[in-house]
């Protein structure tokens, strides 16, 4: 039977071995903690079906703009790609004209990092054989209040930057909260896991979709 490889990947931090245990469903992958966090160049695979190979990678640090090559080797093999982004701001999101100077001296740094990782995001896919690629915003409900005015416009955003390095287009883009999706998915809430936004993405990877 023919494998295909199934890769995930976005910086340290976030998220990434919790969406591959909510695919899985249940919580296989070591997860790393800002309190006890080994840094770890080596991939981890688990089969999510009989077809079908999932490869969680380490995160790619934005801070030293560094890719580890184990990282840059599964996106080279992959069959499909997960990549998984922070949302985009612009200098829209701020009224610069009014705002404190240290206010806007933090928005620039962030916009520094958005750029390096917009950058860096492009340079990884380029690398990629595929163009089967999805790409994933995740959002933590147990943080507090959901923007969906926010969330709607960093997704817009995304897509402006990156449809047209899918074959998806439009439809490859996803909003999940994977914290939610994997509790939802050991505990078999069918209720949470609709609302956790993973059950599109899911689908399409099993070739279930409608």
């Amino acid at each position: 039977m023919n494998v295909k490889e199934l890769v995930i990947v976005g910086e340290a931090e976030i998220g990434k071995t919790t969406l591959a245990n909510a695919l899985l469903g249940w919580d296989i992958f070591p997860q790393s903690t800002w309190d006890l966090y080994i840094p770890t160049e080596e991939t981890a695979s688990k089969m999510l079906t009989e077809s079908i190979r999932l490869i969680d990678t380490p995160g790619y640090d934005l801070l030293w703009y560094q890719v580890p090559d184990s990282v840059n080797e599964a996106v080279s093999n992959a069959d499909t790609i997960i990549m998984m982004f922070t949302g985009f701001s612009d200098e829209s999101d701020l009224d610069m004209e009014n705002a404190p100077l240290e206010d806007i001296e933090e928005f620039n740094r962030w916009l520094g990092k958005l750029a390096k990782e917009e950058k860096l995001q492009k340079e990884l896919l380029a690398k990629a054989k595929t163009r089967d690629i999805y790409f994933v915003l995740p959002f933590y409900s147990e943080d507090g209040p959901l923007d969906q005015e926010e969330l709607d416009r960093d997704l817009r955003r995304a897509k402006e930057r990156f449809a047209h390095l899918t074959d998806h287009g439009e439809n490859g883009f996803f909003c999940i909260d994977p914290m939610m999706a994997l509790i939802a998915a050991i505990e078999d809430d069918q209720e949470a896991l609709a609302q956790s936004g993973i059950l599109p993405l899911k689908a399409v990877l099993m070739g279930t979709e409608e």
